[in-house]
């Protein structure tokens, strides 16, 4: 009688879990989320066909963008068309605004506030990440129908080198997961990460809970859910800012040489010569935790590879034959450098930015795990591994959940990496 009555609690938690899954994939990721990508992309679409109408290709889809193109009334007709089926889309998302809310602003003075306008930010913020999670989805199969479609140069061979590499699908595959679930953490996190329940406290995972629960009753899947948006946005802001310094001062140095080079590369010896997480450590001291100077701080201190790296291949290609022809046409040293030497040095660029993200998502682990990244209760994976760690015996759920997303990011972006770094060397051979 036991073993039958742990059969049935065992099969009602599996129809439980079933039911929940396919509540949350038809109301939440289809009713919802797939409404405004489906809406997004209606939109987006009206500019590429009038852009595909213009190109002289072949085919069936080509011959229907021309027609649009080029006929004013049916490319209105379509706008018009667009925005109605839009509007029914998004009609209950809309009339849900202000998103979260159940005040509106009274007077005109009132909506120009930041009370008054936050909503309308959150609301705009919640499309812009939906729209970004369906784009970048979308963009490599594109990508790789495109390259495919043209067989010749280095990006096509790529492409195809890249497709054929089985780790690097696997990374990719990674990075897509991570970076969609960072971006729908709203919709996919079953709580939000502040939510607390004291009945459920220090749970160990179950079927109502699969990642467990923490001392306050916090659901832990929803919190390393939204660590994922914290470990992704460091990722790419991080990066941002280590190019947009690095990038500029490596081609200053690499192109004009001289006296500047030496000068901005005595800096780059003197930042060289400390240790870059004892400097990170330091800066994050004086200006204390917090998501904003963490991306300072990382920032600050990681531009001197991407510096290297550009003015090593700006060195190497500053005296070729279609350089000097272009500076023997009278083209400007800004020219030179935006239409020539730069998109030669894509290749080990896009590697190190490939390369770099997880670098950055792993200082930021690294400084929220001794106390001083991502201030409380905003969820880091670090700083959950940090805090926890002391549990590990006991409740060992609480950080080891954080520390295989840390080591499943780590693990994506280096096979993403290392396959982008093969695929795009023009030395290989298919």
């Amino acid at each position: 009688m036991e073993t039958l009555g742990t059969e049935a609690a065992g099969n009602a938690g599996l129809m439980w879990v079933f039911q929940a899954i396919l509540s949350w994939g038809w109301h939440t990721m289809i009713l919802e989320v797939g409404r405004i990508a489906l809406a997004i992309e209606l939109v987006l679409y009206l500019p590429r066909i009038h852009f595909f109408g213009q190109k002289s290709e072949s085919g069936w889809w080509a011959d229907f963008c021309r027609k649009l193109a080029h006929n004013k009334l049916l490319f209105a007709v379509a706008a018009g068309g667009v925005i109605l089926v839009d509007w029914w889309l998004l009609k209950p998302w809309i009339g849900g605004y202000p998103y979260g809310t159940e005040d509106l602003p009274e007077t005109l003075s009132e909506s120009l506030t930041w009370d008054g306008l936050g909503p309308f930010f959150t609301w705009a913020g919640l499309i812009f990440r939906v729209t970004l999670a369906t784009e970048f989805t979308l963009l490599w199969p594109r990508a790789y129908r495109y390259f495919k479609k043209h067989d010749s140069g280095l990006w096509a061979d790529g492409a195809r080198r890249f497709s054929k590499n089985k780790l690097s699908l696997v990374g990719l595959f990674l990075v897509l997961l991570l970076s969609n679930t960072a971006l729908l953490a709203p919709w996919v996190a079953p709580l939000h990460y502040t939510k607390q329940n004291f009945l459920v406290a220090w749970q160990e995972p179950s079927w109502q809970f699969p990642f467990g629960t923490d001392g306050l009753g916090r659901d832990l899947f929803s919190r390393v859910i939204y660590g994922a948006e914290i470990s992704m946005t460091v990722g790419v802001l991080v990066q941002t800012i280590i190019f947009s310094i690095g990038v500029p001062l490596g081609s200053i140095a690499g192109y004009i040489g001289g006296r500047v080079d030496s000068a901005i590369m005595r800096v780059v010896d003197v930042m060289s010569a400390f240790p870059g997480l004892l400097f990170i450590i330091l800066i994050m001291s004086w200006l204390g935790s917090g998501l904003f100077n963490i991306f300072i701080a990382i920032g600050v201190t990681g531009w001197v590879g991407v510096c290297r790296l550009l003015r090593g291949q700006i060195l190497s290609l500053k005296e070729k034959e279609f350089v000097r022809a272009a500076r023997a046409m009278g083209g400007s040293h800004g020219r030179i450098i935006l239409t020539h030497i730069l998109p030669n040095s894509l290749t080990p660029l896009i590697v190190a930015l490939a390369l770099g993200i997880p670098s950055a998502i792993f200082a930021e682990a690294g400084l929220s795990f001794i106390g001083i990244g991502i201030s409380p209760p905003t969820p880091s994976w670090g700083q959950m591994v940090g805090e926890n760690a002391n549990y590990i015996r006991s409740y060992w759920h609480l950080a080891t959940f954080p520390a295989i997303m840390i080591a499943l990011t780590m693990l994506g972006f280096q096979l993403m990496g290392d396959g982008l770094r093969d695929a795009l060397d023009p030395k290989m051979n298919e």
